[in-house]
Order: structure tokens, then C-alpha cells, then sequence
């Protein structure tokens, strides 16, 4: 009804349409330039390079990128849609699609996982080899020579994929999920093609040795998991069931379901993916979506169980919990010492940031366009990484893995492997007093009763597990039976010393000087504390050979000694290289033995400083080059060393100033267990020396706090890192530490994974708009301007329309075309596919557009100012958002592009400008304070404002506007109104409004 009969001939329509599409183009060349001209990074006055991180690298590029239609359509097809769905499709939606993107993305990631884990480990076999097998440099440079060749060979298959089928296939993939979720159309980056690229790249990648991870991958490669799943199951199931769908809404919320399931399957933290989507990927989270996510997230995870470890609930980085494990007895120091660790890694990560943004903008800008360039950047990084991993073991020597050396300063929080090397026995103590002591005359029959029983009952008394060391460990034994036969009955001439070595404790029948058996003592062989005995003179300190993990601790000069089983301490001691153990093995198997509890000193410090700064710059160029790869492990290793040398570096500070003391043993399970011995032992060498801090529990304090101090996420750190340690103790002291990192961090730069956004170039919108530009601007600056400073005009189509005008509309590079009556009267709006399809299926000359327009798109008035037109788009999820006048006629449409705020930043650098600005603010404020006296009315006040913003439209601003974004009038719809209306066509003030009114 409101369509006029007026029409207007076809040829005259077309020759307008004509025209119009003659001005936007030159319009959008015009901006074109203005984008180039705009610096990257910006160079403020004073000379310093500053990196707005709020600007893409590449402006055209920003500009062309499309938005998702995340807003649902109102019209006659998607009504009659509506009336006729079918609710079959709900419970396959919501129920089996998660589980199904759950299961692909577990599938991936085990295939990931077993391949990076299999040739990752024969390389070091290889490695290791030719170190031990050949002395010297000959044997170095073997080494070198196998490690480089797998790193080499593994690199290239991680490159073809990239180079040869997609080239944007490259680093990890979070900043094109962020993109997506926040609005960008950048659906190809998760179809198939890249989903192979990144299992295979990501593959080799970690493989190969270099300083990457594969969590990021993984959460891209969910994604791709999601967005497959929508296409191939959802999307064909609801047009056969006959169900409306919104397709971009769906691909949205499985792209998001298809990232938590890709955390679930990198680290087994289901409740940690879940969290990720919330707080880092999505900007616009539906709660109604969150179960979805973790639905998806938990069935991930338990496919991942019965793949890898038989459906067992199995940590990834698990480390000893129980009693003295993270147990922060003077609390007031601890919070002191987490926010240490949090500073120093929150300064680390801002540095960390830094040195990769421009790395990568270098990248950008002078490689990633040759092919040629992109091979030799990443094979140079592989040479200098492989010789990293070969030459840096060899500035440590191998050290013997003695129960002195390995759990020197020890809280006791020994890991079960350990654990049954330096034990020989246990006492059952039950709190009335009673207790039990099995028979055990030799170590290895204790493997029953390694575990506290601190929850068992007897009696309705609840009993504890006391240990007995092993002889070596101290030099002093608990054993009924070998100290009376050595009191009573033993003749040897050793016998006064062993019965001397325990002092004080001589008048206890069950304690005496350590030995394997009867036959040893008597041939000399005992321990005492700090001697070790053989033929009755010293040879070493006492200590017991360990049987270390040869896959996480490797020697690297001589292959280990195997022990006789029979006879724990007549054999040569195990080897281990402290540097080994960070370079020359995997990286989760490196994160391990960073996290390691109960070993304080197992790692010493110089190693750790000289690995950190090599590692910490490797990482910071690596990632963003040719391969696909990830950082979160990485990260994990930075921190862990960062907090586990600061830890260290306390230790020696309380030792050295004797700060630390024995006096809470009671409250440790291996301090009640050795009390008796604390009389004839050093206090600093025995178990239950709580006063010193464990650098495991550092080193998990310390990655946490680093990679909140890069990705400037909390929450889900903490999670995670719960989950994949196993130990909920770690709560406090992550979030403190976190939290820090992120408040230090936020000094300096912004968070990495955003920063990578803007030098990709995605049209990102944050939550807010900055608050420096809050008022600044309304809807009517967002309007672009030809060479000459005209508006340019906007297309507009009618509800009965020529196929000839639409196919010449259809030639320019928007997506939204407003329609209109026969008197310019909006009444709806019509996107490029939806006239794609009618042309498609209609063959007629003149085409009814009424069936496949929205009835309802939002409008907002030329005067809204812009910082509540930002919040509106966003909180909408809009793509178009139509400016019209008061007679509802189409000024021009706003997109992504046009809301960018760095457009309008970048406008507030011009002085000229600003300083016209001013003048116009100060004019309207000294008119409020005359107005204040009674100078003026309320009408001439909001007039002269909006006068000063009709002047500020004048200048030239043609950096606010996208190439596709179309903003602009007729002019031969502009209307006619009286003086003191500004073309603004605000309504703020009341004067205005009666104008408005008396014109229409």
C-alpha cells in the first residue's frame, strides 16, 4: 500500500543507476587512497614508533571484508518457513551435532598427537645415539647432522600444504576464529582444504623441533570440525525435514563448538574449552549455547581418554598432589611471591608480544608476498633451532642421578616412582596409637603400600602412612630386625661406628647405621650420614642411584648403567644432562620436567638462564612463519622456566640466610615419617623442610601468569591449568599470579592474539567504543566524500524493479541495497544474495522484490551519535544498519567497515581539524553558560549545536568509510527545511524536532 503508482521509465532508471555507480566508484577509489595514505605503524610527534593495535595492517583489505548475517530476516519466505518447520530437527541439532563435532575433532586430534609423538621421539632415539655412541665433535656434529635432516624433511611437508593449496594456512588459526566469531565472513578458512593442511602441518611442525605448539592448530582444526559439520550434516538435514535455519547463525555458534572441543583434545580439559569460547574467542556469547560447547567438549575428551589411555581419566602435565604437595604454610609470603612471578611474567609477555607483532608486520610486509622468501625465513629458523637443540646439551655434563643430587632440599612431594626407588618400608599409624608394620625385608615388597592411607578407617580411627628410607638416603635405617642382629649378635669391627653413627638415638634398638644385609655389613659396606662405606673406608656421600625416566632426564655422553635388582647400591649411578632435559626432548616431555615436584635443584639455575633467552627468541620468530603452529606450549615452557627460576633463586636466598626452617616437619607426612631422625641428620637435607618454596609449584604458577601476561586471559588459565596438573591447591596462586600478569601486561601493549587480528587485517569490532571518542561524532560522519566533498549517494532499489537495474546494481561491490516506495520512503531492505537467488529462479523482466526483502531492518536517525550506533550493531549482530532522515528516507547504510573506531582515531590526529572541532565545542558551551544566566532558549542551544555539527560534515573525512560500505542521499531527495534544521537531522533538542515536524 505504501508503494506509489508513480513510476519512473526503465531506461531513465538505468541511466541513474548508472550514474550513481559512476560516483561510488570513483568514491571508492578516492578512499582507496585516503586508506593508503594512513601509516603502519603510526609515528606519533615525537619520532617513537607506536603500534596501534586498534588500525589493520592492510586498511583496502579491512574494507572489503563482509559481515555474517547473524540477524535474523522478517518476509514473506521465511514466514511461510516458519509456519511449516518441523521440530524433528531439534534434538539432532542440539544434541547429536556436538557430538558429533566432539568425536571428528577427538579423531584429529589423537591422529595429531600419536604422529607428532612418534617421529618427535625417533628423532631424539637418533639424536641421543650417534651423542653416546661417538665421542666429541664427531659425535655432535652426527647428531646435528640426523637432527637437522628430520627437522628439514618434516618442515618442508609442513610448508607444501601452505605454499601449494592455501597460503593463509600459516600459524595458528585463533585470530581467523576470532574474526569469524565477532562477525567476519571468513567461512573458507575452515572448509576441508584447510582442515587437512593444519593435521598434517601442525604434524610435522611439532615434530620437527622447532619452538612451536600444537594447541592452537587444534582449536582451528575444531573449528574446521564445526563448520564441516554444519555444511555436510546440519544444513542438508534441515532442508529435507523442512526447518528453518539461519546459516550463518549455526555456522557461528559449531565454528564456536568446534574450538572448546579443539582445547579439550590438545590439553584433555573439557571445562577449560569451554571456557575459552566464553572468554577469549566469542564476542558475542548466547547462554543458551554454553552446554552446546561443553556437550561437544566432554565428548571429545572421552574419546581422547579411550584412545590414548583405555578410557582412564588421565592428566596431561600431572603432578604429585597429596600431603606436603602445594601446601602454602606462611601465606602472607606466598602472595608476595606469586605476585612476584606475576610481575616478572607479565613484563616477559608484553616483551614477548611485542617482538612477534613485529616480527610477523615485517613478514607481512616484506616475505609473505614471495614464496621464495617464506621457504628460506623458515629454513633458516630450522638450522638455527636444530643447532640450538644439539650444541646446547653440550655445555652441561652429566650429572648422576643420586637420591643426594636429585632430591637435594626436597619438600618430600616425591613422585610414586621415586617414591619406591629410597623406601623400604612403611608403618600403618592409627590415631589411637596402634600400629602396623608389615613384613618387609626389602624394598621391592612395598609396592602395596606406597600411598597414604589417610582416608582409610580401622576402628573408626583414621590411620596414616609413615615411610621407611631407604639405608643410602640418610645413612640411618629403621629395621627391628637388622639393628638387634647387629647389636646383639654381630661381631664385625664396624659395629661400634654404625651403632655410633645414629647418636642420641643409640638407646633405640630399631635404629642403627644403613646397609643392604647382613653379608654386606660385615664385608664393610654401610652408610652413615654423609658417608658412604665400602671395605670400611668413605667413598662418596650417601646417597642412593635413582632410575630416572631416560625419555624425559637422557644423558647425553654415555648410555645408562643397568642396576642389579637384587642389590640396589653395588652398582655404577645413572646419568642425566640437566640441558638435555629442556632441549633435546620433546616439549610436552620438557613441560613435564619443568613441573616437577620434590626436586627443587634437579634442574640447576645456569642452565635455565642460559635455555630461557634462546627459547624466548626462537618462540618470538617462529611463530607466525609459513608452518602451521601454535604457541600455548611454548608459553607453558617460557613461564615454567621464568617461575621456576625465580623460585630457584629464593631457595638459595632462604638457604644462604638460613631463613627456612624445620619446625612445621609435624605437618608433612614424610616429616612425621623421618622425625626420629631429625636428631642425627642436617635439617637441610632432610624431608619435611617446609620452609623452602618448590620451584614445580613455581613453575606452574609462572606459565599460568605467562600466558595471561600474552593472551590477557585469566579464567580459563586457571582451568586449565587445574585440569591438566590434576591439582585444585593451584587455584589461588594462578588466579593471583594471572591476574597480575594481565594488570602489568595492559601497561605496555595488548594482548597477542588480538594484536594478530588487526595485522591480519580482520574488521574486529571490540565490546566498546574507545572512550576517548564517546560524543565525538554522529551517523552523518560516517558518510564518505567525493574528490570535490559531496556526499556520495546512496543505491537504492524499488519493490518492483527492472531486471536490467538490478543486474547493474548487482556490478557494485555492495551487499545491501535499501528499498524504497515511489516517494523514497524505506521500506525494507534487500541483500545481494537474496537478488542473486531471485534472478536465479525468476525469469522475468520485472521482478517483485517484496518476497525476498526484510520488512524490518534496523534504522537509525543521521544524528544518533555514532558510539550508540557502535553498541547497537554490535549487541544486534547487525551487517546493515540503514541512516535515514526524519521522512524515513535512506541517507545510507553502515557496516562493519564504517564503525572501525581507528577511522575516527585516525581523524583526531589531524590538528586542523581537531582545532575546528574545538572552536565549535567552545562556542556551544559558552552559549550553555549564557543560557545558564538566561541568554538562550533551549531551541537556540540545540540548534547552534547541531549547526556545528552540520560544519563539521563539510570537511573532508574520507578515511571513515568502507569500499563497500555505501553512506550517502539523493539529491533529489534531500528535503527542504528551515534554516535552523541542520542536514544532521538530529532530534535531540525540542526546536529541532518542531521544525522537523512543521516541515513534513
Amino acid at each position: 500500500a505504501a508503494i506509489s503508482n508513480e513510476r519512473v521509465t526503465a531506461p531513465a532508471r538505468l541511466e541513474g543507476i548508472g550514474r550513481l555507480l559512476e560516483e561510488d566508484q570513483a568514491a571508492d577509489a578516492y578512499t582507496t587512497e585516503q586508506l593508503h595514505s594512513v601509516p603502519f605503524p603510526m609515528v606519533n610527534r615525537r619520532g617513537k614508533v607506536h603500534f596501534p593495535i586498534h588500525q589493520p595492517l592492510d586498511n583496502e583489505k579491512c574494507a572489503k571484508i563482509q559481515s555474517l548475517n547473524l540477524s535474523p530476516l522478517f518476509n514473506d519466505k521465511t514466514r511461510d518457513r516458519r509456519s511449516r518447520s518441523s521440530k524433528a530437527l531439534s534434538g539432532v541439532v542440539k544434541w547429536l551435532c556436538p557430538v558429533v563435532i566432539g568425536v571428528a575433532t577427538a579423531f584429529a586430534g589423537f591422529a595429531t598427537h600419536s604422529g607428532t609423538h612418534f617421529m618427535s621421539q625417533k628423532r631424539t632415539d637418533w639424536n641421543l645415539h650417534f651423542l653416546r655412541q661417538y665421542d666429541g665433535t664427531e659425535g655432535v656434529l652426527l647428531a646435528w647432522l640426523s637432527n637437522t635432516t628430520c627437522a628439514v624433511v618434516l618442515v618442508i611437508v609442513a610448508f607444501s600444504g601452505v605454499l601449494l593449496v592455501d597460503k593463509t594456512c600459516n600459524s595458528s588459526g585463533i585470530p581467523q576464529l576470532v574474526a569469524l566469531l565477532n562477525g567476519c565472513d571468513n567461512r573458507t578458512h575452515f572448509d576441508w582444504k584447510p582442515f587437512l593442511i593444519k593435521v598434517v602441518g601442525v604434524t610435522c611442525a611439532c615434530a620437527s623441533g622447532l619452538c612451536v605448539g600444537p594447541e592452537g592448530p587444534m582449536i582451528h582444526i575444531g573449528a574446521c570440525c564445526g563448520y564441516l559439520t554444519q555444511k555436510w550434516i546440519a544444513l542438508p538435514a534441515a532442508r529435507y525435514l523442512g526447518k528453518l535455519v539461519d546459516e550463518d547463525i549455526l555456522l557461528r555458534d559449531y565454528v564456536a563448538i568446534g574450538a572448546g572441543c579443539g582445547i579439550a583434545a590438545a590439553f584433555r580439559a573439557p571445562i577449560a574449552g569451554t571456557l575459552f569460547v566464553v572468554e577469549e574467542a566469542a564476542s558475542h556469547f548466547d547462554r543458551e549455547h554454553l552446554w552446546r560447547i561443553f556437550l561437544g567438549a566432554v565428548a571429545c575428551f572421552e574419546v581422547v581418554a579411550l584412545c590414548t589411555s583405555h578410557g582412564f581419566y588421565t592428566t596431561t602435565y600431572e603432578v604429585t598432589t597429596g600431603d606436603g604437595c602445594a601446601n602454602f604454610y606462611f601465606i602472607s609470603t606466598y602472595i608476595f611471591f606469586f605476585a612476584l612471578i606475576g610481575v616478572v611474567c607479565g613484563l616477559f609477555g608484553a616483551l614477548f608480544n611485542s617482538i612477534n607483532a613485529r616480527v610477523t608486520v615485517f613478514r607481512v610486509q616484506h616475505i609473505n608476498h614471495s614464496s621464495f622468501r617464506r621457504i628460506v625465513d623458515i629454513m633458516i629458523l630450522t638450522l638455527l633451532s636444530s643447532t640450538a637443540v644439539i650444541l646446547l646439551p653440550q655445555l652441561t655434563p652429566d650429572e648422576p642421578a643420586s637420591s643426594a643430587r636429585v632430591l637435594e632440599y626436597s619438600n618430600g612431594c616425591i613422585s610414586p616412582d621415586l617414591q619406591a626407588q629410597i623406601v623400604t618400608g612403611a608403618t600403618i599409624v592409627w590415631n589411637d596409637g596402634t600400629e602396623i608394620r608389615p613384613p618387609m625385608d626389602h624394598y621391592a615388597a612395598i609396592a602395596d603400600t606406597l600411598y597414604p592411607v589417610s582416608n582409610s578407617t580401622s576402628s573408626g580411627s583414621a590411620a596414616q602412612l609413615h615411610y621407611w628410607p631407604s639405608p643410602c638416603l640418610f645413612g640411618v635405617m629403621y629395621s627391628p630386625a637388622l639393628c638387634g642382629w647387629l647389636r646383639d649378635e654381630s661381631t664385625s669391627p664396624n659395629k661400634e661406628q654404625c651403632i655410633n653413627a645414629v647418636g642420641k638415638l643409640s638407646t633405640n634398638r630399631d635404629y642403627c647405621c644403613g646397609f643392604d644385609s647382613k653379608e654386606s655389613f660385615t664385608s664393610g659396606h654401610f652408610y652413615t650420614p654423609g658417608q658412604n662405606y665400602r671395605h670400611g673406608e668413605p667413598v662418596t656421600n650417601v646417597g642412593c642411584p635413582l632410575f630416572l625416566d631416560t625419555e624425559r632426564w637422557p644423558a647425553t655422553r654415555s648410555a645408562e648403567v643397568p642396576l642389579d635388582s637384587k642389590n640396589l647400591h653395588n652398582n655404577t649411578e645413572t646419568l642425566f644432562n640437566p640441558m638435555a632435559a629442556l632441549a633435546l626432548i620433546p616439549s610436552e616431555d620438557a613441560v613435564r620436567n619443568i613441573f616437577a615436584r620434590g626436586t627443587p635443584l634437579i634442574v640447576p639455575l645456569w642452565p635455565m638462564l642460559v635455555f630461557f633467552p634462546v627459547y624466548f627468541i626462537l618462540a618470538a620468530v617462529t611463530a607466525g612463519s609459513v608452518i602451521p603452529s601454535g604457541l600455548m606450549l611454548p608459553m607453558m615452557i617460557m613461564g615454567g622456566m621464568i617461575g621456576r627460576i625465580v623460585t630457584v633463586l629464593v631457595v638459595q636466598m632462604q638457604t644462604s640466610l638460613s631463613l627456612a626452617h624445620a619446625n612445621s616437619a609435624r605437618e608433612n607426612e614424610w616429616g612425621i615419617s623421618f622425625l626420629p631422625l631429625l636428631q642425627v641428620i642436617p635439617t637441610d637435607k632432610l624431608f619435611g623442610y617446609s620452609g623452602l618454596y618448590d620451584p614445580g609449584v613455581g613453575a606452574i604458577v609462572g606459565a599460568g601468569a605467562f600466558m595471561g601476561g600474552t593472551g590477557r586471559i585469566t579464567l580459563f588459565l586457571v582451568v586449565m591449568l587445574v585440569e591438566v596438573t590434576g591439582d585444585p591447591k593451584m587455584i589461588f596462586p594462578l588466579a593471583l599470579a594471572s591476574i597480575i600478569a594481565v594488570l602489568v601486561a595492559d601497561l605496555w601493549n595488548h594482548g597477542l592474539y588480538h594484536t594478530l587480528v588487526y595485522i591480519q587485517s580482520w574488521p574486529y569490532l571490540d565490546d566498546k567504543w574507545p572512550s576517548k571518542l564517546f560524543g565525538m561524532y554522529r551517523c552523518i560522519d560516517a558518510i564518505p566524500r567525493d574528490r570535490e566533498e559531496q556526499l556520495v549517494p546512496v543505491i537504492t532499489l524499488q519493490a518492483f524493479e527492472s531486471r536490467a537495474i538490478i543486474q547493474r546494481a548487482l556490478t557494485s561491490t555492495h551487499h545491501g541495497f535499501p528499498v524504497i516506495s515511489g516517494d523514497s520512503v524505506m521500506i525494507g531492505l534487500v541483500l545481494r544474495r537474496q537478488l542473486e537467488e531471485l534472478l536465479a529462479s525468476d525469469e522475468s523482466a520485472s521482478l517483485n522484490l517484496g518476497p525476498v526483502m526484510d520488512y524490518y531492518p534496523v534504522t537509525v536517525p543521521s544524528g544518533l551519535p555514532i558510539d550508540r550506533a557502535y553498541r547497537m550493531f554490535t549487541a544486534l549482530d547487525l551487517r546493515h544498519l540503514v541512516i535515514v532522515n526524519h521522512l524515513s528516507q535512506p541517507l545510507g547504510v553502515i557496516t562493519r567497515s564504517s564503525l572501525l573506531p581507528w577511522r575516527y582515531d585516525v581523524h583526531e590526529q589531524s590538528q586542523s581539524v581537531n582545532a575546528t572541532f574545538r572552536v565549535q565545542l567552545s562556542t556551544g558551551a559558552s552559549l550553555m553558560q549564557g543560557n545558564a544566566s538566561g541568554g538562550h532558549s533551549q531551541h537556540n542551544r540545540a540548534s547552534v549545536f547541531e549547526s556545528a555539527a552540520d560544519q563539521s560534515v563539510q570537511m573532508a573525512r574520507p578515511w571513515r568509510s568502507g569500499s563497500h560500505s555505501q553512506i550517502g542521499r539523493r539529491p533529489e531527495s534531500r528535503p527542504s527545511l528551515p534554516p535552523t534544521t541542520p542536514d544532521a537531522g538530529d532530534g535531540s533538542g525540542s526546536g529541532t524536532r518542531q521544525s522537523e515536524m512543521a516541515a513534513v
